[in-house]
């Protein structure tokens, strides 16, 4: 317990009454079952909640229009490089407010993170 809430390990325990609300909350983007299961396991918990879950999901008019169109992605292997920096992955992401640039070797798996925040667009 923390300030009145109850845990699960890291997970919100919700109340009987509340879950309603809640599993309208974690499917409100329509991303599917799994991709709501997923986000329920990572933050909230009650008794049979895996089942509540399937069961409400899988009556979604808009869910089942478009499954089809969720289905998962096959991976795409890439070729292992013969040498360092022979290949080389480049992304952005946000981290509290701040904006990074990450520069990833394939071959060594060893990466550069550039604070863009605070450069004038150089690494």
């Amino acid at each position: 317990m923390e300030e009145g809430l109850v845990y699960k390990g890291h997970r919100l325990v919700i109340p009987f009454k509340e879950r309603p609300g809640v599993v309208k909350s974690l499917h409100e983007s329509h991303i599917g079952i799994e991709g709501t299961l997923r986000r329920a396991r990572d933050i909230v918990y009650w008794p049979g909640v895996t089942a509540q879950l399937k069961d409400q999901l899988s009556r979604c008019g808009t869910c089942n229009r478009y499954q089809p169109e969720q289905c998962k992605e096959s991976l795409k292997p890439h070729d292992v490089p013969n040498l360092p920096w022979e290949k080389v992955e480049v992304d952005l992401f946000v981290l509290n407010g701040q904006s990074f640039l990450i520069a990833v070797d394939y071959y060594s798996g060893y990466f550069e993170v550039q604070d863009m925040s605070s450069t004038t667009g150089s690494l």
